[in-house]
């Protein structure tokens, strides 16, 4: 009953599972006001299913894990963390920033324009370079501990990925793990889920590729050439190398995102 209600409204627009379906009814569809999301369930003037939000409650309580996702945190507080709880694991997530940007081009964040294009790509290269060279560190004493997800690692290798992701948590890779991923990273019907794609995920991972103006290419290959030195990525000289998608993003694909199998 602590919980924001701006965190508990969110399952109800997850793709339901026997899991999720059990809630799905716990929540009021659309009738929760946005400017009170912050408050907790136990303050919010509109009822909801006690029992319901009980019952979600227990089944918290009786699992193995906890799983926070956190977006722009910086990498310096990862080891503050660590020391405070034992048993924490970290996965950094990363993309290739230029993937990155042309999503915020996408939604009209920013715009490809000369000036802006230098500017943003300097800030979110130099951001996301911090955090690598934070996060390896803390990897020097904390090994089995802080990892690195690539999301074109998981777009091209979703399965191999994911076995070693969950290996590193001690989650168990389950039949019905397995089923989805293929589901979601390899159904050759692209399908929308809410704001996200489901399909072939290594072309929709490049799709920047098919967009990205080639001046816009010129500054961020200048911008962020340090990143994409620790990551492994391909800086795109030519217009003809940067529209073909069957030269991948990495300059090894396999050694670089199945390095620890």
């Amino acid at each position: 009953m602590d919980v924001p209600v701006g965190i508990v409204e969110s399952f109800r627009t997850f793709n339901p599972s026997s899991f999720q379906s059990e809630f799905h009814s716990c929540f009021p569809v659309n009738k929760t006001d946005w400017n009170l999301r912050h408050y907790t369930l136990s303050e919010y003037p509109e009822k909801y299913d006690r029992a319901c939000i009980e019952r979600l409650q227990e089944k918290c309580l009786m699992s193995k894990h906890r799983l926070i996702k956190t977006i722009r945190m910086p990498g310096t507080f990862a080891e503050s963390f660590l020391n405070n709880i034992p048993d924490l694991k970290i996965i950094h997530l990363i993309r290739d920033p230029r993937g990155l940007l042309n999503s915020r081009v996408a939604i009209k964040l920013i715009k490809y324009d000369d000036k802006e294009i230098s500017i943003v790509s300097n800030h979110v290269c130099s951001r996301i370079l911090l955090d690598i060279q934070a996060l390896k560190r803390l990897q020097q004493n904390y090994s089995q501990q802080v990892f690195q997800l690539s999301y074109e690692c998981l777009t091209l290798f979703p399965e191999d990925t994911a076995r070693m992701l969950y290996k590193a948590l001690d989650l168990d890779f389950t039949p019905e793990v397995h089923d989805w991923l293929q589901t979601a990273f390899r159904n050759n019907a692209e399908q929308s889920f809410s704001l996200f794609k489901y399909g072939q995920s290594s072309k929709l991972s490049q799709d920047w590729r098919l967009k990205m103006p080639e001046f816009a290419n010129n500054k961020i290959n200048k911008m962020c050439i340090k990143v994409f030195l620790e990551l492994g990525l391909k800086k795109f000289t030519s217009m003809t190398d940067l529209r073909d998608l069957r030269s991948p993003v990495f300059y090894n694909s396999r050694r670089t995102c199945l390095h620890r199998a």
